[in-house]
């Protein structure tokens, strides 16, 4: 085993990077590439955290990013970022295609304390949650993940346990999820911060 730092980088359209593969400096950023699973990347601001890592292995660490995007992890679930203050409209649609498409996997919500903010400012919290409790209703499954002060929104965190859904605060860096992928080909899932 080596110890490696993950280091989370910025990247689109999610942000996750694959970052602490044995044999490689863990500072490098991803190749840039057309293809929906792989990102390009550049470095995050916050210092890396240590990690070992067994050799043949790489961690993928989920952060919440500026913008709202949505993207699909190796592992198969989609991740659903609202971003800083996003169209959450625009999102909410595209997951109402995919689900009338029969094309809608488990999700990884990610909803920011500054989107929360928005959807108060713009009166639209409780429209937010009936697509929310909607979506539910009809068999979509999703685990939301409030970063870093956006867990002390207890509002927020029961308007989403009374739409059917579990909530985790993200790490205190920030990490909201993490896929483990081994040599074998299986991937391992988990959130870094405590249930709500």
């Amino acid at each position: 085993m080596k110890k490696c730092a993950v280091v989370v980088l910025a990247c689109f359209p999610l942000a996750c990077t694959p970052h602490a593969e044995p044999g490689k400096p863990a500072s490098q950023p991803a190749a840039a590439s057309s293809s929906p699973k792989a990102v390009s990347a550049s470095p995050a601001a916050s210092p890396p955290a240590m990690v070992t890592v067994p050799e043949g292995q790489k961690v993928v660490v989920v952060r919440a990013a500026p913008r709202e995007n949505i993207g699909m992890l190796e592992s198969g679930l989609l991740v659903v970022d609202f971003g800083a203050a996003g169209s959450w409209k625009n999102l909410t649609s595209a997951i109402e295609k995919r689900a009338k498409q029969g094309d809608l996997p488990s999700l990884i919500v990610i909803l920011q304390l500054t989107m929360i903010a928005e959807l108060k400012a713009r009166g639209e919290l409780d429209a937010f949650f009936d697509f929310w409790a909607r979506a539910h209703s009809t068999g979509a499954r999703a685990v939301w993940v409030l970063p870093l002060g956006a867990k002390s929104d207890q509002q927020v965190v029961a308007l989403i346990k009374k739409a059917g859904f579990t909530a985790h605060a993200s790490a205190d860096d920030g990490a909201c999820f993490v896929e483990v992928h081994k040599p074998d080909g299986s991937i391992t899932i988990g959130m870094p911060g405590p249930q709500l």
